[in-house]
Protein backbone atom coordinates (compact mmCIF):
# COMPACT_ATOMS: atom_id res chain seq x y z
CA UNK A 1 0.00 0.00 0.00
CA UNK A 2 1.35 3.43 -0.84
CA UNK A 3 0.81 6.82 0.69
CA UNK A 4 -2.04 8.75 -0.86
CA UNK A 5 -2.23 12.47 -1.68
CA UNK A 6 -3.54 13.40 1.77
CA UNK A 7 -0.36 12.08 3.34
CA UNK A 8 -1.92 9.06 5.02
CA UNK A 9 0.59 6.67 6.43
CA UNK A 10 0.28 3.03 7.25
CA UNK A 11 -0.61 2.55 10.90
CA UNK A 12 2.15 0.97 12.98
CA UNK A 13 0.83 -1.84 15.13
CA UNK A 14 3.26 -1.13 17.94
CA UNK A 15 1.82 2.38 18.27
CA UNK A 16 -1.76 1.12 18.55
CA UNK A 17 -1.36 -2.30 20.13
CA UNK A 18 -2.15 -1.20 23.73
CA UNK A 19 -5.31 0.61 22.61
CA UNK A 20 -6.52 -2.28 20.46
CA UNK A 21 -5.82 -4.81 23.22
CA UNK A 22 -7.65 -2.61 25.74
CA UNK A 23 -10.66 -2.28 23.42
CA UNK A 24 -10.70 -6.05 22.82
CA UNK A 25 -10.52 -6.63 26.57
CA UNK A 26 -13.43 -4.24 27.22
CA UNK A 27 -15.64 -6.10 24.78
CA UNK A 28 -14.70 -9.43 26.36
CA UNK A 29 -15.17 -8.02 29.88
CA UNK A 30 -18.71 -6.95 29.02
CA UNK A 31 -19.34 -10.32 27.38
CA UNK A 32 -18.31 -12.00 30.64
CA UNK A 33 -20.58 -9.66 32.61
CA UNK A 34 -23.53 -10.57 30.35
CA UNK A 35 -22.80 -14.27 30.82
CA UNK A 36 -22.85 -13.79 34.60
CA UNK A 37 -26.19 -11.96 34.38
CA UNK A 38 -27.56 -14.67 32.11
CA UNK A 39 -26.51 -17.25 34.70
CA UNK A 40 -28.30 -15.35 37.45
CA UNK A 41 -31.48 -15.15 35.37
CA UNK A 42 -31.24 -18.88 34.61
CA UNK A 43 -30.78 -19.74 38.28
CA UNK A 44 -33.78 -17.61 39.24
CA UNK A 45 -35.92 -19.19 36.53
CA UNK A 46 -35.00 -22.72 37.64
CA UNK A 47 -35.62 -21.93 41.31
CA UNK A 48 -39.04 -20.45 40.56
CA UNK A 49 -40.03 -23.39 38.34
CA UNK A 50 -39.03 -26.00 40.90
CA UNK A 51 -40.64 -24.09 43.76
CA UNK A 52 -43.90 -23.74 41.87
CA UNK A 53 -43.88 -27.41 40.87
CA UNK A 54 -43.22 -28.56 44.43
CA UNK A 55 -45.80 -26.25 45.95
CA UNK A 56 -48.47 -27.10 43.41
CA UNK A 57 -47.67 -30.79 43.77
CA UNK A 58 -48.16 -30.53 47.52
CA UNK A 59 -51.42 -28.65 47.20
CA UNK A 60 -52.83 -30.98 44.52
CA UNK A 61 -51.84 -34.30 46.07
CA UNK A 62 -53.01 -33.55 49.61
CA UNK A 63 -56.50 -34.61 48.55
CA UNK A 64 -55.28 -38.16 47.98
CA UNK A 65 -54.55 -38.79 51.63
CA UNK A 66 -57.51 -38.58 54.03
CA UNK A 67 -55.31 -37.59 56.99
CA UNK A 68 -54.12 -34.51 55.13
CA UNK A 69 -57.66 -33.42 54.26
CA UNK A 70 -58.80 -32.33 57.68
CA UNK A 71 -60.31 -28.85 57.99
CA UNK A 72 -57.49 -27.84 60.35
CA UNK A 73 -54.94 -28.31 57.54
CA UNK A 74 -56.91 -26.41 54.89
CA UNK A 75 -55.25 -23.13 55.87
CA UNK A 76 -51.80 -24.68 55.42
CA UNK A 77 -52.64 -26.02 51.97
CA UNK A 78 -54.28 -22.73 51.03
CA UNK A 79 -51.08 -20.96 52.07
CA UNK A 80 -48.97 -23.38 50.00
CA UNK A 81 -51.19 -22.80 46.96
CA UNK A 82 -51.06 -19.03 47.47
CA UNK A 83 -47.25 -19.19 47.70
CA UNK A 84 -47.08 -21.11 44.41
CA UNK A 85 -49.35 -18.54 42.77
CA UNK A 86 -47.27 -15.65 44.09
CA UNK A 87 -44.05 -17.26 42.84
CA UNK A 88 -45.62 -17.69 39.42
CA UNK A 89 -46.72 -14.06 39.33
CA UNK A 90 -43.26 -12.97 40.51
CA UNK A 91 -41.68 -14.99 37.71
CA UNK A 92 -43.91 -13.27 35.16
CA UNK A 93 -43.08 -9.81 36.50
CA UNK A 94 -39.37 -10.56 36.80
CA UNK A 95 -39.29 -12.02 33.30
CA UNK A 96 -36.24 -14.12 34.07
CA UNK A 97 -36.77 -16.27 30.98
CA UNK A 98 -36.75 -13.22 28.76
CA UNK A 99 -33.72 -11.83 30.59
CA UNK A 100 -31.78 -15.02 29.84
CA UNK A 101 -32.15 -14.43 26.12
CA UNK A 102 -31.51 -10.69 26.46
CA UNK A 103 -28.17 -11.30 28.20
CA UNK A 104 -27.31 -14.12 25.80
CA UNK A 105 -27.88 -11.88 22.77
CA UNK A 106 -25.81 -9.08 24.30
CA UNK A 107 -22.98 -11.45 25.23
CA UNK A 108 -22.93 -12.73 21.65
CA UNK A 109 -22.82 -9.18 20.29
CA UNK A 110 -19.98 -8.22 22.64
CA UNK A 111 -18.06 -11.33 21.55
CA UNK A 112 -18.71 -10.61 17.89
CA UNK A 113 -17.38 -7.08 18.29
CA UNK A 114 -14.34 -8.38 20.17
CA UNK A 115 -13.67 -10.73 17.26
CA UNK A 116 -13.93 -7.81 14.84
CA UNK A 117 -11.36 -5.88 16.87
CA UNK A 118 -9.08 -8.91 16.91
CA UNK A 119 -9.44 -9.39 13.16
CA UNK A 120 -8.84 -5.69 12.55
CA UNK A 121 -5.74 -5.83 14.79
CA UNK A 122 -4.40 -8.57 12.57
CA UNK A 123 -4.58 -6.25 9.55
CA UNK A 124 -3.00 -3.40 11.49
CA UNK A 125 -0.20 -5.75 12.53
CA UNK A 126 0.37 -6.73 8.90
CA UNK A 127 0.55 -3.06 7.87
CA UNK A 128 -2.57 -3.22 5.71
CA UNK A 129 -4.44 -0.36 7.38
CA UNK A 130 -3.96 3.34 6.77
CA UNK A 131 -3.91 5.79 9.66
CA UNK A 132 -7.23 7.32 8.53
CA UNK A 133 -8.87 3.89 8.28
CA UNK A 134 -7.65 3.07 11.76
CA UNK A 135 -9.16 6.23 13.22
CA UNK A 136 -12.49 5.60 11.48
CA UNK A 137 -12.68 1.98 12.64
CA UNK A 138 -11.55 2.97 16.13
CA UNK A 139 -14.44 5.45 16.38
CA UNK A 140 -16.83 2.82 15.02
CA UNK A 141 -15.65 0.26 17.58
CA UNK A 142 -15.97 2.78 20.42
CA UNK A 143 -19.46 3.77 19.27
CA UNK A 144 -20.42 0.10 19.06
CA UNK A 145 -19.16 -0.50 22.60
CA UNK A 146 -21.03 2.54 23.94
CA UNK A 147 -24.20 1.55 22.09
CA UNK A 148 -24.09 -2.02 23.41
CA UNK A 149 -23.51 -0.86 26.98
CA UNK A 150 -26.36 1.64 26.65
CA UNK A 151 -28.63 -1.08 25.23
CA UNK A 152 -27.73 -3.36 28.15
CA UNK A 153 -29.04 -0.76 30.55
CA UNK A 154 -28.69 -0.36 34.27
CA UNK A 155 -28.59 -4.09 34.97
CA UNK A 156 -25.17 -4.42 33.36
CA UNK A 157 -23.64 -1.31 34.91
CA UNK A 158 -24.98 -2.06 38.39
CA UNK A 159 -23.79 -5.67 38.32
CA UNK A 160 -20.43 -4.60 36.92
CA UNK A 161 -19.90 -1.95 39.58
CA UNK A 162 -20.72 -4.40 42.39
CA UNK A 163 -18.53 -7.20 41.01
CA UNK A 164 -15.77 -5.25 39.24
CA UNK A 165 -12.85 -6.81 41.10
CA UNK A 166 -14.05 -10.39 40.59
CA UNK A 167 -14.86 -9.76 36.92
CA UNK A 168 -11.45 -8.17 36.33
CA UNK A 169 -9.65 -11.14 37.82
CA UNK A 170 -11.78 -13.57 35.83
CA UNK A 171 -11.27 -11.79 32.49
CA UNK A 172 -7.50 -11.65 33.06
CA UNK A 173 -7.45 -15.39 33.74
CA UNK A 174 -9.64 -16.10 30.72
CA UNK A 175 -7.49 -14.05 28.37
CA UNK A 176 -4.34 -15.55 29.85
CA UNK A 177 -5.68 -19.07 29.19
CA UNK A 178 -6.54 -18.05 25.64
CA UNK A 179 -3.02 -16.57 25.29
CA UNK A 180 -4.28 -13.12 24.39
Amino acid sequence: MTQNAAGDIIAQYSDYEPSLVELYTRFRYNELTCHKLMGRATTLEKAVRWSVLVLLGISLFTGLYPGLNSPALNRIWGTVTAAATLLTVYSLFEGSGEKQFHWFRLAARFRSSANEVEFFSFYVKRGKILEVELEERWKAFRNDLDRLIEHAGLGLTEYESKHRQLLTIEIRETLKQEKR
